[in-house]
């Protein structure tokens, strides 16, 4: 340790040595202190956004949505929501490969796909219904023709057979004695001959309202004719050929003009025997133009014949 000099008597220090030169350099530390701190490097300022740029485009997504809805709402109509479903799907299926909007492509998808699937049922259904027999495909559209209409279909025959003639109540089904009442011929239903025929064809208006059993082969029974109505040429008499029927009638079922049981079967071409009512006549205009006034005859019930050669 350094010893602090010594003063003298008088109190003075003592001159300082000259010998002693003052220091020139600082310890590092010193150094330190007596630098400039280093500048920082400038933050670049934030970019500013530019007005008016252009979003992502989504109008392939925005289409498979538009025909997506079109296609689910379509679907029940086979040809038409077959081709938008597809379509919905091509076009959901093209946004979400170019990453357009997930949000309207994937619910086009899925309403496309739906409505594709409901119109592939209704095709199949279609075909189904195509290859039924007559009767069949006539009963299924009377009853969609009811359900456009606004109305309740018509109970089917199998659940009520036989109806009662006075009443119009059903019967039991398991009652022989209606079933058989049913099947049989009517007992008040008079049988003819050519001079009864023939007086029936030469007034009509005269015969209104009277019962007989008369014998024919149906000619046209088609949309054009109706469900329950047929073009037939009649006799009084079973006939070995159709050249044996001559006389050309309307035949119209009993129970309506939508559903008729009475016809169950019944198809062109027909060899039947039937109980029928006289109604009249019907003014009818054929295809070359001409109009004629042709016998009608209401139906209680018919019997199936041989088919004639």
């Amino acid at each position: 340790m350094a010893t602090p000099p010594e003063s003298a008597g008088d109190g003075t220090l003592p001159a300082a040595d000259a010998s002693v030169a003052p220091p020139t350099s600082f310890p590092p530390s010193a150094a330190v202190l007596t630098e400039e701190a280093p500048e920082l490097p400038a933050v670049p300022p934030a970019p500013t956004p530019v007005a008016g740029a252009a979003k992502p485009p989504r109008n392939v997504a925005l289409v498979a949505l538009i025909l997506g809805i079109a296609a689910l709402m379509l679907g029940w109509l086979p040809v038409v929501g077959l081709v938008l479903g597809a379509l919905a799907l091509g076009f959901g299926i093209t946004a979400l490969r170019r990453r357009q909007s997930k949000g309207l492509a994937i619910p086009g998808i899925v309403m496309g796909g739906w409505g594709l699937l409901t119109s592939v049922i209704a095709i199949l259904v279609l075909v189904v219904i195509a290859v039924q027999p007559q009767e069949f495909r006539d009963a299924v559209w009377s009853g969609y023709a009811q359900v456009l209409a606004g109305e309740a279909p018509t109970a089917a025959a199998e659940e009520d057979p036989v109806v009662a003639e006075e009443g119009g109540t059903p019967a039991d089904p398991e009652d022989d004695t209606a079933v058989a009442a049913q099947e049989a011929p009517a007992p008040d239903f008079a049988a003819l001959d050519d001079a009864g025929l023939a007086a029936i064809v030469a007034d009509p208006a005269a015969a209104r309202g009277q019962t007989y059993v008369v014998y024919g082969e149906v000619q046209q029974f088609d949309e054009n004719t109706g469900p329950c109505s047929a073009l037939i040429l009649v006799d009084d008499a079973q006939q070995p050929t159709w050249e044996g029927y001559a006389t050309t009638a309307w035949i119209a079922a009993e129970s309506g003009e939508a559903v008729c049981p009475e016809f169950t079967g019944l198809g062109a071409l027909s060899h039947i025997k039937a109980w029928v009512t006289v109604l009249g006549t019907t003014s009818t205009e054929w295809e070359d133009g001409t109009v004629e006034e042709v016998l009608t005859l209401m139906v209680r019930q018919y019997e199936a014949l041989p088919a004639l050669p």
